[in-house]
C-alpha cells in the first residue's frame, strides 16, 4: 500500500495534496507511510480498518508529519479515485478510526454534510427542545461568579450609602473595581438579586396604595 500510495504520486508528478488539503506541500516519504500502516489494525478487504494510534475527542485518527498533525484518514487521498471531485476525505461506513481506502470517498465539504445529512447524524433541535436546553442553563449570581470583586455586604453597603458628589469614585478607590461597576450597581443593572430600599416614589406610591385600600 506504501509503494502504491507513493507511486500514485511519481506518476501524476503532483503534490501528494492538493490546495487547501491538510498536507498541502508536504511530500509523504516511504517511513511516513511506514509508521502510518503499523498504527492500523487491518481485517478483510470490506471491513474497517482500525487506526490504533491517538484520536480526535470525535474519534478520528490523529497522525503527525514532520511536527504537523493532520486526520489520519486523510493521508489516503492520493490513491483515491476520482480526486477532482473534491479535496475532503470521506467516510463510507461511518466510522471515525476507520482508514480502509474502501470505506473512503473524496467529496466537498457540501457532500460531506449531505453525507452526514442522510444519515441522520445532522439534527437541528426544535424550539420547544431549545427552550428546554435554555430552562437548563444555571444562572450564576454574585458571589457565585467565580470571578467575582465584590462581596455581598460591600455591594449592600453601596446599594443603601445616601447619594453624595463623587459617590461612584468614592467606592471605587475603596474596592478596587471600575465606575461603571459602582455605578451600574446603585442602578440596578448588575447584583440584581440583593434587595434595593424603597426610593421616596416607591414609598410614596405605597402609601397612597394603602390609603385607597381604607
Amino acid at each position: 500500500m506504501s509503494t502504491h500510495l507513493n507511486s500514485a504520486n511519481s506518476e501524476r508528478g503532483e503534490a501528494p495534496l492538493k490546495n487547501g488539503d491538510p498536507l498541502r506541500k508536504m511530500d509523504l516519504r516511504e517511513d511516513d507511510l511506514k509508521r502510518f500502516w503499523k498504527k492500523v489494525k487491518k481485517g478483510a478487504p470490506n471491513e474497517c480498518w482500525v487506526w490504533t494510534g491517538s484520536t480526535t475527542q470525535r474519534g478520528y485518527g490523529q497522525f503527525c508529519i514532520r511536527d504537523r498533525r493532520v486526520v489520519a484518514h486523510w493521508i489516503l487521498l492520493p490513491v483515491l479515485p476520482d480526486r477532482s471531485k473534491g479535496e475532503q476525505a470521506c467516510h463510507k461506513c461511518d466510522n471515525p478510526p476507520c482508514v480502509n481506502p474502501a470505506h473512503i470517498f473524496i467529496g466537498t465539504q457540501v457532500d460531506n454534510m449531505q453525507d452526514c445529512k442522510s444519515k441522520g447524524r445532522m439534527h437541528f433541535p426544535t424550539n420547544k427542545e431549545l427552550d428546554s436546553m435554555r430552562a437548563k442553563i444555571i444562572h450564576f449570581k454574585g458571589i457565585e461568579v467565580w470571578n467575582h470583586k465584590l462581596d455581598t455586604e460591600q455591594v449592600r453597603q453601596v446599594i443603601t450609602s445616601p447619594q453624595f458628589h463623587g459617590i461612584n469614585r468614592h467606592f471605587s478607590r475603596m474596592f478596587g473595581v471600575s465606575e461603571q461597576v459602582i455605578s451600574g450597581i446603585r442602578k440596578g443593572h448588575r447584583w440584581k438579586h440583593i434587595e434595593r430600599p424603597a426610593t421616596a416614589i416607591q414609598r410614596f406610591a405605597a402609601m397612597v396604595k394603602v390609603k385607597e385600600n381604607l
